[in-house]
C-alpha cells in the first residue's frame, strides 16, 4: 500500500510501474436478447426512474458535463472522490493526537543527538530521509528542523500503525487526510510523494515556517524532560530534578481539577446558574463546555502519569546501577504507584455541544438575559472576594467559581458575536485555574510550588558556580585580566 514516496496516497513515479490487463469481451450469447427476454426485463425487473420533474432529482452542472476532459487526475471531482478526508469526530481526533503524542516524544528524545550536526547536514539529512519536513520548517535554527523533521517521522509511524490496525483501510485514510490538514505545509509534506515535495524545494527561496501552529494544533508541547536539549548534559542532573517537581505540581493540579477542590468548585458554580438560564439549547451549550474543562484536565493528567512513570523508572535504574535495590525505597514506590494510577486512568471525553451552540445562537434574547444574569454574578463574587475573610481553602474554591462564571459570560458573548468558538472559552478556563491552583496557599499545592522554586534555585545557583569556576581558571591561566574578571563577574548577579 505504501511505497517509497511515504505517502498517504502514493502516486506512480513512473510509466515501468503501470501494469495494465483488458478485460477479455463478453461473448455473443451473453449479450443476445430475443424480444421476449427484453418484454420479461421490463415488466418484472424494472431499472430506470423517468424523471418529470425540471431536474431537481439529479442536477447536472450548468455547463454541461463531459466526461473525457472532466473525470482527469487534476479534476475538481476525482480529488475530492480519491483524496477527499472524512470527518473527524472530536473523541478520534484525541485518540490520534494522544497517540501521535507518544510517537513525537519517542523520537524526538533520539532526533535530539542530531543537534551535533551542522544546519546544511542537517538539511541534507531531511532531504533524503523525510523531504516534507522542510515543507514545514527551512530556516536556519537547528531544534526547529529537528522539531519538524521528527513531526513528519512521527505522522508518518502514526498512518502506518493505523492503516495495519483498521478494519477499513479506506475509511481510516479518509480520517487521517483529515487530521493531517492542520495546515497546508503538514498536509502537503504527508500527501504528496518526495519527488514532487523536492521539485517544490529545488531552486526555491520562500521562506517556510508553519512548525509552531502544527506543533500547536495537536498540542505537542516542550514540557516533557525528555525534550530537553542534550547541550546542557551538565546540569541534567538539576534539570531531572526541576521536571519531577514540575510533573508533580502538574498531576496533582490537573487531578484537583478533575476530581478535586477544583471540580467541586466547578460544579457549585454551574448548579448555581442552571437554575437562572432561561434557555435549554444555552445551558447545554455551557454546561458541555464546562464539562469539557475536566477532559482537558483528564487528558493531560493521564498523559502526566505517563511522563513521570518514565521519569521515575530512569531513578530506578540509577538507584540499580549503584547497587540499591528499589524496592526498599519507599519514597519512590509511593511515587510509582501515583503515576501507575495517573497513566491508568479511564478516558473521560466531553466535546463541546456544537449543535447546542448552533442553536442557542438563534436565539439572541435567550443569550444576552444569561450574560446579564452571568455578569450580576461576577459583580457580586468579585465585592464578595474583596470584603470577606476567607481561609485559603474558601479563597481558592470562590475564585475558580468566579473563573468559572466568567467563563460562561465568555461563552455568552461568542455566542451573541455568532462565533460559537466555546472550545478556546473552556481551554482558557483551565489555563486560568491551573495558575490560580499552582499560586494558591492551600497546603498541598504550596508545598510542591515550593519544590518546584527550590529546583530552579538549584539550577540557578550550580549555573553561577560553574561559570565562577571557569572564570577563575581562565584568569590563573592568564586567557583574561584581572579587570575582566572583575567586569564579567559583576554581569553575573
Amino acid at each position: 500500500m505504501y511505497n517509497a514516496t511515504r505517502s498517504i496516497f502514493p502516486a506512480y513515479t513512473g510509466l515501468d510501474d503501470i501494469r495494465v490487463a483488458l478485460p477479455a469481451p463478453p461473448t455473443r450469447s451473453s449479450v443476445a436478447r430475443g424480444v421476449e427476454d427484453l418484454w420479461t426485463i421490463h415488466s418484472e425487473e424494472p431499472h430506470i426512474n423517468v424523471l418529470t420533474d425540471p431536474g431537481v432529482a439529479s442536477p447536472l452542472p450548468d455547463e454541461g458535463f463531459n466526461p473525457q476532459t472532466d473525470l482527469t487526475e487534476t479534476s475538481p471531482a476525482n480529488i475530492l472522490a480519491n483524496r477527499g478526508s472524512r470527518h473527524l469526530s472530536d473523541e478520534k481526533a484525541e485518540q490520534l493526537t494522544e497517540r501521535l503524542d507518544d510517537l513525537y516524544t519517542q523520537c524526538l528524545t533520539t532526533n535530539l543527538q542530531m543537534s551535533g550536526m551542522s544546519v546544511g547536514e542537517l538539511k541534507e539529512y531531511m532531504n533524503d530521509n523525510a523531504p516534507g519536513a522542510l515543507l514545514v520548517y527551512n530556516g536556519a535554527d537547528k531544534d526547529s528542523l529537528i522539531k519538524a523533521y521528527t513531526l513528519i517521522q512521527a505522522l508518518e509511524k502514526l498512518v502506518d500503525l493505523c492503516d495495519k490496525e483498521a478494519t477499513f483501510p479506506m475509511i481510516a485514510k479518509g480520517e487521517l487526510v483529515g487530521f493531517v490538514s492542520c495546515c497546508e505545509s503538514v498536509r502537503e509534506a504527508m500527501l504528496l510523494p518526495n519527488h514532487m515535495i523536492r521539485q517544490k524545494l529545488f531552486g526555491s527561496t520562500e521562506a517556510r515556517d508553519e512548525l509552531e501552529q502544527a506543533l500547536d494544533a495537536y498540542d505537542l508541547g516542550d514540557e516533557a524532560d525528555t525534550r530537553k536539549n542534550p547541550q546542557d548534559a551538565e546540569f541534567a542532573d538539576y534539570h531531572q530534578a526541576i521536571s519531577l517537581n514540575e510533573l508533580e505540581l502538574e498531576n496533582a493540579v490537573n487531578d484537583a481539577i478533575e476530581q478535586g477542590i477544583a471540580q467541586q468548585a466547578i460544579d457549585n458554580a454551574l448548579n448555581q446558574v442552571s437554575s437562572h438560564i432561561p434557555s435549554p439549547e444555552v445551558k447545554k451549550a455551557l454546561h458541555s463546555t464546562i464539562d469539557h474543562v475536566k477532559s482537558i484536565a483528564n487528558r493531560k493528567s493521564q498523559k502526566g502519569g505517563k511522563s513521570l512513570q518514565d521519569l521515575l523508572g530512569d531513578m530506578r535504574k540509577d538507584l540499580k546501577s549503584l547497587g540499591v535495590d528499589p524496592q526498599f525505597v519507599s519514597r519512590l514506590q509511593q511515587k510509582e504507584a501515583e503515576a501507575n494510577r495517573l497513566s491508568k486512568k479511564k478516558r473521560h471525553f466531553v466535546s463541546v455541544d456544537v449543535d447546542a451552540a448552533d442553536r442557542a445562537k438563534r436565539s439572541p434574547q435567550s443569550v444576552q438575559a444569561t450574560a446579564d444574569i452571568l455578569k450580576q454574578m461576577q459583580n457580586g463574587m468579585m465585592q464578595y472576594l474583596e470584603q470577606a475573610q476567607l481561609s485559603p481553602i474558601a479563597n481558592l474554591a470562590t475564585r475558580i467559581e468566579l473563573y468559572t462564571i466568567m467563563c460562561m459570560h465568555d461563552c455568552c458573548i461568542m455566542l451573541a458575536m455568532g462565533q460559537p468558538k466555546l472550545k478556546s472559552c473552556a481551554e482558557n478556563l483551565h489555563v486560568a485555574v491551573c495558575e490560580e491552583l499552582k499560586t494558591s496557599n492551600v497546603a498541598p499545592f504550596r508545598q510542591l510550588k515550593s519544590k518546584v522554586d527550590s529546583a530552579h534555585k538549584d539550577l540557578h545557583s550550580q549555573r553561577k558556580s560553574s561559570t565562577m569556576a571557569k572564570l577563575n581558571k581562565a584568569q590563573t591561566e592568564n586567557a583574561i585580566s584581572d579587570k575582566k574578571l572583575k567586569t564579567l563577574t559583576t554581569l553575573l548577579g
